[in-house]
């Protein structure tokens, strides 16, 4: 898995994780899934600077078709994303 920071068009922050999807077809596509990233002020709510992540999207990157993730790819993709999002906030500082 790999996962990336960057900013939308729209100026929202986003986090990209990249995985090969396991499948027992020859066809094992590259996943890409997407998370929008806050931090929110509300300190009540969360700590300071720490990331809450929205899911957008996840896509195959050869077509960009939609997919399904599994509850193992979620919780794997929610990880790395929850990581690079962490670092952002730290680089922030």
């Amino acid at each position: 898995m790999k996962a990336t920071a960057d900013q939308a068009t729209d100026g929202r922050r986003v986090v990209k994780v990249e995985f090969r999807r396991q499948s027992a077809d020859a066809d094992a596509p590259m996943i890409e899934v997407t998370y929008e990233v806050t931090f929110p002020d509300d300190f009540r709510i969360t700590r300071a600077n720490s990331p809450v992540l929205v899911f957008l999207t996840a896509t195959r990157t050869d077509t960009r078709e939609s997919v399904t993730l599994d509850t193992e790819e979620k919780a794997a993709a929610q990880a790395e994303a929850v990581n690079c999002a962490a670092a952002m906030s730290q680089s922030d500082d």
